[in-house]
C-alpha cells in the first residue's frame, strides 16, 4: 500500500446528488497519481485506529483485476 501524508495542494470539487448517492469528479492530478482509467471501481475503507487516528484507504480495481490500494487521509 502507497502512504500519501504530505500532499500540500487542494482540489475543490462540488458534489451532487444522484438517485440516493453522491458523486464528485476526479482532479485530473489524482487521476494520473493513482493511475485511474474509465472503468476502474473503488472500495472505501474508513479506519480509526485505537489511538484514534482516522484514515480513508482506497483500493481500486481495474477493469483488468488488477488491484493497488492507497491510505489517503489521515
Amino acid at each position: 500500500m502507497i502512504e500519501i501524508d504530505d500532499m500540500t495542494k487542494d482540489y475543490d470539487t462540488k458534489i451532487r446528488k444522484t438517485a440516493g448517492s453522491m458523486i464528485t469528479t476526479i482532479p485530473a492530478a489524482f487521476v494520473k497519481l493513482l493511475e485511474l482509467e474509465s472503468g476502474d471501481s473503488f472500495t472505501w475503507d474508513l479506519q480509526v485506529s485505537s489511538d484514534g487516528d482516522t484514515y480513508l484507504v482506497l483500493s481500486i480495481k481495474s477493469e483488468n483485476g488488477e488491484r493497488k490500494g492507497f491510505k489517503l487521509m489521515k
